[in-house]
């Protein structure tokens, strides 16, 4: 053999090993690697979770099913999740609960997928949530320890620097009965009724805006004394309390009288105004004693006559509600907006006097009012005595006692209520 032939073939097989240095495997198809599987869709979290625990759930895919899947999911005190990082583990399921978190502190989450073959999604979106590990105090203040009546008022308050006060609830017990709940209020005035005199313990309850509630049985009561009713009874056999008129307003029961019903004087409701040219429109040298009103362009008068066997006129000038009151025992009138608490109410005589001066009532809530006098003959407004709206008022409007010819004379356009 040649020496030539030999160096031919030493020189084919060095380029071959060289050559095979630099292989790269062909491009099979069907051989790529698997692409990523869907990311988890995590569900959204509250802005606060409760406790020192967090659950969370996922799904995976548009049917959500995650059978055959591993999970892992971290949590992290900074969205980028570069320090502090706390995994699960890989767990298979929808849900993961973190414990032992810490009160305040503010938590980032994800969560991946990993299939049989091994094959890791992408990471879910992020969730946020601030842990709220501290029950709220809920607090009771200006309760007095004695009552004047069965409607009483306190304030309620609470402590919470986290989530922030959601509701308060309020429990009481009456001579030492069972627990009830009496309602849910946000912090601040409460109007408390009542049923029944004796010691009443109050207790409030509050929850915060991650739903951490206080422990009942561990909320402090406050206790206060109700008083006995004071209840007087009118010729219809229908029961008054006026425990508060009587020791919240000092006004003695001797003075009380008459009874004749709650129904018995009713009030003129929407009455029905006429001008001038219309039949039962006065001359105008008449010298009927009126009540006259005006707001507006709305000019009206009412005749003292009309008022007197009835009371109470329930009308409305110029969109406002007004109660047009006469009361023939004191010979006083007054007019006032009867809306309270954007309610609108239907003012009457009550059947009852005090001290010679009617009580009036509402037929909304059957409350009694009476007139507060700053001077002799026109009240300044009517002063809730006893029912739901003590201690509530309807002020005076702006109103004229006069008679039928000066006040045509400076409103020649008035209305009249039409004389039945």
């Amino acid at each position: 053999m040649s020496r030539r032939p030999a160096a031919l073939l030493f020189f084919f097989a060095l380029l071959f090993a060289l050559a095979g240095c630099n292989e790269v495997d062909p491009v099979i198809p069907g051989n790529d690697p698997p692409p990523p599987g869907p990311a988890p869709y995590l569900e959204a979290e509250p802005p606060f979770s409760p406790g020192a625990t967090n659950s969370l759930s996922w799904t995976l895919g548009e049917a959500g099913k995650t059978d055959g899947w591993e999970f892992l999911l971290q949590r992290a005190g900074d969205p980028e999740f570069a320090a502090e990082v706390v995994e699960s583990g890989w767990v298979t399921g929808d849900s993961f609960t973190f414990t032992d978190l810490g009160h305040a502190t503010t938590n980032h989450y994800r969560v991946r997928a990993r299939d049989a073959q091994g094959t890791e999604s992408d990471w879910s979106a992020v969730r946020v949530s601030t842990q709220d590990a501290v029950p709220p105090a809920a607090t009771l203040t200006n309760l007095r320890e004695e009552q004047n009546s069965l409607l009483f008022f306190f304030d309620l308050d609470a402590v919470e620097e986290t989530s922030g006060i959601r509701e308060i609830e309020l429990w009481f017990r009456s001579n030492g009965g069972e627990t009830t709940l009496y309602g849910t209020f946000p912090p601040g005035g409460i109007r408390f009724q009542a049923t029944e005199g004796g010691p009443h313990e109050l207790i409030p309850v509050a929850i915060d805006g991650s739903g951490n509630r206080q422990d009942l049985a561990l909320a402090p009561a406050s206790v206060t004394l109700v008083p006995e009713p004071i209840i007087l009874v009118d010729r219809h056999g229908e029961g008054f309390d006026v425990t508060s008129a009587v020791l919240e307003y000092n006004m003695s029961l001797t003075w009380w009288e008459f009874g004749i019903g709650r129904f018995t004087i009713r009030p003129i409701i929407d009455p029905l105004m006429i001008g001038e040219g219309e039949v039962g429109y006065p001359i105008d040298s008449n010298l009927t004693e009126i009540v006259g009103v005006q707001f507006g362009d709305d000019v009206r008068a009412y005749k003292i006559g009309d008022i007197m066997n009835r009371e109470a006129v329930d009308d409305v000038v110029d969109g406002m509600p007004i109660a047009v009151i006469y009361c023939p025992l004191c010979d006083s009138h007054g007019v006032f907006e009867r809306v309270l608490d954007g309610e609108i109410l239907t003012i009457a005589a009550s059947g009852w006097t005090w001290h010679r001066i009617f009580v009036l009532q509402d037929y909304e809530t059957g409350s009694l009012w009476f007139p507060g006098l700053s001077y002799p003959g026109q009240p300044d407004y009517l002063l809730c005595i006893a029912g739901p709206n003590q201690g509530k008022f309807m002020y005076a409007v702006p109103s004229h006692r006069t008679k039928w010819r000066p006040w045509k004379e400076v409103y020649p356009e008035t209305l009249i209520m039409k004389t039945k």
